[in-house]
């Protein structure tokens, strides 16, 4: 009971049970005004979870630039450079320049002046991310797919719609310029239930995944060919990289792939002079990066945000400290009269 009054009851349903199969919490808020009525009660049903890096489209620990249309929320440590439309809300602990076009409600916030109601606590301390890297490769070592093999200086990894992908061990160095790698022989693997694959070098990646998988790297992330979830929203993909991420030289001009990138020491970019007239890049998913990046040798870029992310964020990915994410809510009927007094 309330000092006025009123009752309120909450039911706290937590993740991975039969009342709750999601990833967040589940909270039913029911509240009436006094202990005997129940013809006004009222419910509130919620979903919070951690906040994540996937929840941003750009997150960088470093100034960033962007010349294009963007669909997701983006935040940076340092100065914003935004001279596109922006659906989305720009933070910038520092400067937002570029004079960037705001629609369907977004908002630009620099100087570190944000509602506490977006971010509560900031600057967020990029540092912290690095435990994710660790992380993966002992999943994968225990439960996951770990890739090691003396001599060798990459894994090419091309995921198959059944659900496996066949990982061939790689010899050259930069591994992301032309002409693309030797890589043999290929062994199979189902995707792992704990989504851990990690490498202790470079990892070139294509296909289309089924599963929830993370693919890390101790170096290197190449992106050689279109990939992504097979069914967005139950299938997801990340790629986590200790030094960059790479679209390689010799990936298709026309190129779409849609993932979830953390590259924790360094940036995203595509390697070579340029990928032809008329080349076409479609990202779509979430980016976060120390530093800027760019991929200017694709003619033309296409930047989305994937919102499944913001319900399905791939394995061993990085929450964000002390910062929380209502991911559903909605009035809902009030359990039956008694059924909160017997819960009692």
């Amino acid at each position: 009971q309330l000092p006025n009054g009123y009752f309120f009851n909450l039911q706290v349903y937590p993740p991975g049970t039969v009342a709750n199969p999601t990833t967040s919490v589940r909270i039913v808020a029911t509240g009436r005004r006094s202990a005997t009525s129940t013809e006004d009660m009222r419910a509130i049903e919620t979903y919070v979870r951690p906040s994540n890096l996937t929840d941003f489209y750009r997150f960088s620990d470093a100034s960033v630039s962007i010349d294009a249309e963007t669909f997701g929320k983006i935040y940076s440590n340092a100065n914003v450079t935004h001279s596109g439309t922006a659906h989305a809300d720009i933070f910038a602990e520092g400067s937002i320049s570029g004079n960037p076009t705001l629609v369907d409600g977004a908002q630009a916030y620099s100087n570190g002046n944000f509602p506490t109601s977006k971010i509560k606590n900031h600057p967020i301390d990029f540092s912290k991310f690095l435990v994710s890297l660790a992380d993966i490769k002992r999943a994968a070592q225990v439960g996951g797919v770990y890739l090691n093999l003396s001599g060798k200086t990459g894994w090419r990894i091309i995921f198959d719609a059944n659900g496996t992908f066949t990982a061939a061990p790689c010899t050259g160095s930069n591994l992301q310029n032309s002409p693309a790698p030797t890589c043999t022989p290929a062994t199979t693997y189902t995707v792992p239930s704990n989504g851990a694959v990690y490498t202790d070098v470079d990892a070139i990646v294509s296909g289309p995944v089924n599963g929830r998988v993370t693919v890390g790297s101790g170096q290197n992330i190449v992106v050689a060919g279109n990939t992504g979830p097979v069914t967005a929203g139950d299938d997801v993909l990340g790629l986590v990289a200790y030094s960059d991420l790479w679209v390689a030289a010799y990936a298709p001009s026309q190129l779409t792939w849609t993932a979830a990138v953390l590259v924790q020491t360094n940036t995203w970019h595509s390697a070579g002079s340029g990928h032809g007239s008329g080349s076409l890049m479609t990202f779509t998913g979430s980016s976060a990066t120390a530093k800027g990046g760019s991929f200017t040798e694709y003619d033309n870029r296409i930047y989305g945000y994937d919102p499944n992310l913001q319900f399905l964020s791939p394995p061993w990915f990085p929450a964000i400290d002390d910062t929380y994410t209502v991911t559903f809510f909605r009035e809902v009927a009030p359990p039956a009269a008694g059924t909160l007094e017997a819960a009692i």
